[in-house]
């Protein structure tokens, strides 16, 4: 991932979103986290339009460091059920033992968000299709 300027820097600092920023790295607020993950999931908006409405110039981000927002999110949702504004490591939170009312609550998102996710992909698959018949 290409690094921030020390103006792209500045300016995201400016965001009450941002919670922290260096160099190659930024975190989110969990407020931001949630505002993201409900226009992403239940708005259907993208990424960058998400960032746009919220007031952060999706241009400095980059778009693998916008990939990875939406990517981050479903992980730490998937894992915690809630967002926070601690950096938290999903990974090592899924192998620990849920009680059953959590178990089926992440499971029922991750069934949700793969839902979506595969029509997201037929719409582009026919969007391909009509490009190529034209």
């Amino acid at each position: 991932m290409a690094k921030f300027t020390w103006e792209q820097i500045e300016t995201l600092r400016q965001s009450p979103y941002v919670r922290k920023v260096g160099a190659v790295i930024i975190s989110f607020t969990g407020e931001f986290k949630r505002q993201f993950w409900e226009m992403y999931t239940k708005e259907n908006l993208m990424p960058r339009e998400i960032l746009g409405l919220l007031g952060i110039d999706a241009e400095i981000l980059g778009a693998a460091r916008i990939r990875s927002i939406a990517y981050n999110l479903k992980q730490e949702y998937a894992a915690f059920g809630e967002f926070s504004n601690v950096r938290r490591n999903a990974r090592s939170k899924q192998t620990e033992k849920l009680p059953p009312a959590q178990e089926i609550n992440r499971l029922r998102t991750e069934v949700e968000y793969l839902r979506q996710e595969q029509e997201f992909i037929k719409k582009i698959i026919s969007a391909g299709r009509e490009v190529k018949s034209k």
